[in-house]
């Protein structure tokens, strides 16, 4: 998972992405910027691509799922500005979602949406994303947002670096 910023002026990197990570079997990104009329135009040979593009600039999710896997779209949305997609893959049912909350909505918001769509799962649930939760800051917030996860039987595993992780 990785924060693009503008897939589009990016492609290069996009396509050693498979080559340098050893193929994975599904990679995400937020932050796409895509438009949903023109999002078709960028692909990744050997993938299958899901977007959740913005009609605005900015923002925007895709997952890109290795080809020959098999997979339902289950949840398509922004809810007050988050991004949500969620892909079911079978024949192993396990729900991997994708979130991004721009940095200016409130914490509350993203709080609050987590708890809706995070019920206490005995199912395979991977969430990955871009919740802009600086986690390497003790704040009543970061310790909300671990909360959620624990409350709910998910484990928090961060790819960090120097300025924060999220």
């Amino acid at each position: 998972m990785q924060n693009i910023r503008s897939i589009t002026n990016k492609m290069d990197e996009v396509e050693a992405i498979p080559q340098i990570e050893k193929y994975p079997d599904i990679i995400g990104f937020t932050e796409t910027w895509l438009h949903p009329k023109t999002e078709h135009q960028y692909k990744l040979h050997g993938y299958n691509a899901v977007y959740n593009s913005r009609e605005t600039r900015g923002g925007g999710i895709a997952m890109f799922v290795k080809k020959g896997i098999t997979l339902d779209v289950i949840i398509k949305k922004k809810i007050k500005r988050i991004e949500i997609l969620t892909i079911k893959i079978k024949p192993n049912n396990i729900a991997i979602s994708l979130i991004y909350r721009p940095p200016d909505v409130p914490f509350k918001t993203l709080k609050d949406t987590l708890k809706k769509y995070l019920v206490n799962r005995k199912k395979k649930h991977i969430l990955m994303g871009d919740f802009n939760v600086n986690l390497i800051k003790k704040t009543s917030e970061t310790k909300e947002y671990r909360n959620i996860y624990k409350e709910r039987n998910y484990k928090i595993v961060n790819k960090t670096s120097k300025k924060h992780c999220t």
